[in-house]
């Protein structure tokens, strides 16, 4: 027997976590699948999100923990943290909790903090995959010299603090690279022994991995290496045709490559040297802007050391280009680079099997435009390797009688010194210096020091902003006070500035320094977006002093018919400066000016070339403008000739303003050619004036050379050495 009964209803199992709320992380830097590492110490701005799915329960709130501990949202369902500024370890994590007490699962975020590779102090430059930076440590001094009495060699010495140049990059996958560049010392790059230049290098390349609890080193390699660079022309003595010069110089190597596994270095190790020469023949102004080619050819020699030394390479290197300077920036186009091995067990090849020398460097070769405009550089800090300055390391120096005395031994190359007149409280000195606290962009910081009588004071600085100082001059006031110029930059440049954005953001500053209390008060003339640069500086008997510039608003460094300057002055009367304004506008390119002033009148001075083109001089002519009550003059024209007029100075003397250049480099004032129409002076010439008609003329032609006026005759006298230079080149001179 059976019954009937009904068909049963359909059953639906919901497997979802019915009555449960459920979250979901996400970020910017890191999401549930994309795990980061955030490095302890570097500041970084991250906002977590929470996404929450109720499940049919009421809606409450987001809950976050930090360690453990409930900490408060952002938002209700965010939070913003910097990970850099926590604890190595710290856990960040959060729940929902529905109005009704329901809980979900706690999610912790995808990140961890970790140490960093070693000590940073200095900041990272962060994006969304990586961090990197550039970053000095000095690593030791070194201070020695012979004994004075020793021949020849007495007195010569080194005091340095040798420099590693560290490039950091820390990937989120918890990977970092390491690459130190160049060991260098400040001021000089290794050694110098009359023209030649001895620089040791230092680079190292480590890959480091994160282990969950530290950094260990899973590959590397270290080069060690020196570098040799004998230049067969003393620096500014290379043979000169007009603009063209030429340099040709020596070139040694000898390289040691060491690998490293867990800092222990591997057996296989290798020792490479070569030896060379490099022409470079250039056109242009030297300092300001010039261009030419440069050419290049090694002998390479390798061995390396599994067990036993094999010789594994042994061949040419060579490389032709164009290099191109302008602001103190460096750029090079190479159009032809190769090598041709003999022996290469690197790459398999044999003398048979390889092309000539010249074809590889043809297939190798990559033609394309010469750009002047962008793609320039600063000159690494090996700079005594950069062309004609390759050389050009030395000292300031001052004059007690025949006495020479050193006040700054291994300065800056390019550190255009200025020193002030004596007044009551002594002389003044500036100058600028390549400090190894700052990235390469900004490594120019302007120096003072003091001679009151009993010594050269320490070298401190005038204003310590962080960015770079230079074309410094400074003048001493009547009432034991001096007043500094200087051309500076507006902001600190980031690596890779180019001449547009290191031109524009060049403005004009001014000091004036208090004995009383040591100190400079400091103040910027210009603020603007446009090339402002070449600060004139002269004072007056009354404690009055006045400023000329430059002024190129289309950050043309040296003005065009196009693209053409203006000249800007200020003046300060004892107390304030007055607001910039315009001498003359409308103006091509310059080459050179100069600016005097005696309290009640001013005459500016300028070599103008007529067509733009510094190659053709024979139209460079000097300008003239006149300062009085308040108003300049319109410029008026001071030579008209068919050569090169070049280096205008002025200065002030009991008869008026007097006008001093060279005429197809010689010299000649307003009233003829006080040597000679056949005696030439050196391009960088100086003349200084007094009051009562004393004048003077310096120059460097490899020694000193001075002239003065006689004020009783009304003549000149003959130039006369000032130093015996032992065969030591002097230049940069400033009085």
């Amino acid at each position: 027997a059976g019954s009937d009964s009904a068909e049963s209803s359909p059953i639906t199992v919901d497997t979802r976590d019915a009555g449960v709320p459920s979250i979901q992380l996400s970020a910017f830097y890191f999401t549930p699948n994309s795990h980061t590492y955030f490095l302890r110490g570097v500041s970084i701005e991250e906002t977590m999100s929470v996404a929450v799915e109720w499940n049919g329960t009421e809606e409450g709130e987001v809950q976050f923990l930090k360690n453990g501990y409930a900490v408060g949202g952002t938002t209700p369902t965010t939070i913003t943290f910097n990970p850099g500024a926590w604890d190595v370890g710290t856990k960040l994590a959060a729940f929902a909790v529905s109005a009704d007490g329901a809980k979900s699962a706690v999610e912790t975020a995808n990140f961890d903090v970790i140490p960093p590779p070693h000590d940073l102090d200095y900041t990272l430059q962060i994006s969304p995959f990586r961090y990197t930076a550039d970053y000095m440590r000095t690593v030791f001094n070194v201070s020695a010299a012979f004994p004075e009495e020793i021949p020849v060699i007495g007195g010569m010495g080194v005091d340095a603090d040798f420099v590693v140049l560290e490039e950091m990059t820390v990937r989120r996958n918890g990977t970092a690279t390491s690459e130190n560049d160049d060991l260098w010392k400040d001021g000089t790059l290794g050694f110098r022994i009359d023209e030649t230049v001895i620089s040791p290098t230092y680079d190292t390349r480590v890959e480091m991995v994160y282990d969950g609890s530290n950094w260990e080193v899973e590959e590397g390699e270290v080069e060690i290496g020196l570098e040799v660079a004998h230049s067969l022309f003393p620096d500014g003595m290379e043979p000169r045709w007009l603009i063209f010069y030429v340099d040709v110089s020596l070139l040694g190597s000898a390289e040691g490559t060491f690998l490293l596994a867990d800092y222990a270095t591997y057996a296989n190790s290798r020792f490479d040297a070569g030896i060379g020469l490099e022409l470079y023949a250039a056109a242009g102004v030297p300092y300001i802007a010039n261009i030419g080619v440069y050419g290049s050819a090694m002998m390479v020699s390798g061995w390396q050391v599994p067990h036993y030394p094999t010789w594994y390479k042994f061949g040419v290197v060579g490389e032709l280009g164009i290099r191109g300077e302008a602001f103190g920036l460096v750029k090079s186009w190479p159009f032809l680079e190769g090598e041709y091995w003999f022996v290469n067990a690197d790459e398999k090849s044999s003398a048979a099997a390889a092309q000539g020398f010249l074809g590889k460097i043809a297939a190798k070769s990559e033609p394309g435009v010469v750009d002047l405009t962008s793609g320039f550089s600063v000159p690494p800090r090996e700079y005594l390797k950069q062309g004609f300055r390759k050389a050009a390391a030395g000292w300031t120096t001052t004059k007690a009688g025949v006495e020479e005395i050193y006040l700054r031994e291994n300065v800056y190359t390019y550190t255009a010194s200025g020193i002030a007149g004596q007044n009551s409280a002594g002389v003044m000195l500036v100058w600028v210096r390549d400090d190894p606290a700052r990235s390469a962009e900004n490594r120019c910081e302007l120096m003072w020091q003091m001679h009151t009588g009993a010594g050269w004071s320490s070298p401190l600085a005038i204003a310590d902003n962080g960015t770079g100082d230079n074309n410094p001059v400074v003048r001493a006031l009547t009432n034991g006070w001096f007043v500094a110029a200087w051309q500076d930059q507006n902001t600190v440049h980031p690596v890779g500035i180019d001449v547009p954005d290191l031109a524009r953001s060049a403005e004009i500053t001014v000091s004036v320094y208090d004995p009383g209390g040591q100190t400079w008060d400091t103040e910027v003339l210009t603020s603007d977006d446009v090339y402002d640069a070449t600060p004139m500086l002269t004072a007056a008997t009354n404690g009055t002093a006045m400023v000329a510039w430059q002024r190129n608003a289309y950050t043309n460094i040296m003005g065009s018919a196009s693209e053409p300057n203006e000249i800007m002055y200020s003046l300060y009367e004892g107390a304030v400066w007055s607001l910039p304004q315009t001498v003359a506008s409308g103006l091509g390119m310059l080459m050179g000016s100069d600016l005097a002033w005696n309290g009640n009148e001013a005459t500016l001075v300028y070599a103008l070339d007529a067509d733009s083109d510094y190659e053709t001089v024979d139209d460079q002519e000097i300008y003239c403008c006149v300062y009085s009550n308040g108003t300049w003059s319109a410029p008026a024209r001071a030579t008209d000739n068919v050569c090169e007029d070049s280096n205008p100075q002025v200065v002030y003397n009991s008869a008026g303003a007097e006008i001093c250049w060279l005429e197809n480099g010689v010299f000649r004032t307003e009233s003829g050619y006080p040597f000679g129409t056949n005696a030439t002076v050196a391009r960088g010439f100086d003349i200084i004036g007094s009051v009562d008609g004393g004048r003077a003329l310096v120059w460097s032609d490899g020694d000193i050379q001075t002239a003065f006026h006689d004020g009783l005759a009304g003549c000149w006298n003959l130039p006369v050495p000032q130093a015996d230079t032992e065969n030591v080149l002097e230049k940069r001179l400033a009085g």
